[in-house]
C-alpha cells in the first residue's frame, strides 16, 4: 500500500470515529470505538500514535477519561466543546 493510500484510510477512519462521536452528543463510551484501534504509547517521542484514536488524541480533537454514568465510572471519548462546535458545522463535508 503506498503512501497516499494510507493516509487516505486514516482520514477516512478519523472522519468516521468523529462523525459517529457528533451523532452520540459528543461523547461516547471508549469500548464503542473498540473499530479505531488504540494503539498510544506513554513515550509519544520515541513512538508517535498510529491508530485512529491515537492520532485524533494526538491533534486534541478527542479526549479520553472517565465520567460518572449512575453510580460507576466509565472510559468515555469526547469532543472537547470549542472543536464540537467547530465539527459540527464542517460535518456535513464528511460524508
Amino acid at each position: 500500500e503506498d503512501q497516499t493510500g494510507g493516509l487516505d484510510k486514516k482520514v477516512e477512519k478519523s472522519k468516521e470515529a468523529l462523525t459517529f462521536i457528533l451523532k452520540n452528543g459528543g461523547s461516547v463510551k471508549y469500548s464503542l470505538l473498540k473499530d479505531y484501534d488504540d494503539e498510544i504509547s506513554w513515550w509519544w517521542n520515541d513512538q508517535p500514535p498510529k491508530s485512529t484514536i491515537g492520532l485524533l488524541r494526538l491533534h486534541g480533537l478527542i479526549v479520553v477519561g472517565k465520567m460518572p454514568q449512575g453510580d460507576k465510572l466509565f472510559k468515555t471519548a469526547l469532543i472537547p466543546k470549542d472543536v464540537k462546535e467547530e465539527l459540527e458545522t464542517m460535518a456535513g463535508s464528511f460524508q
